[in-house]
């Protein structure tokens, strides 16, 4: 295993380098990065109900998130009369 790093809120982890260090990235526009509150060998995974990743979620059908490094779900806004989000 390689170092362990913690992906802050904000962020997800993209990958692991060929040394298993985890590689965390700032989260894009559209989702919600929660980070981690604890990693205990590897961040690489999408299930936000682990405490072992750091995911990067969508925001909601009908919603968006224009920002990014967003934290939590509530940034993600509903869409204006006419206008939709996949």
């Amino acid at each position: 295993l390689g170092l362990v790093r913690a992906c802050d809120p904000g962020m997800y982890c993209a990958s692991e380098n060929w040394a298993g260090t985890n590689q965390c990235e700032d989260c894009p526009a559209g989702f919600y990065c929660p980070g981690q509150d604890w990693s205990s060998s590897s961040c690489w995974g999408t299930d936000p109900n682990s405490e072992d990743n750091a995911p990067k979620i969508a925001c909601p059908a009908g919603t968006y998130n224009g920002a990014t490094s967003a934290t939590f779900p509530w940034v993600c806004l509903e869409c204006e009369a006419g206008k939709g989000s996949p």
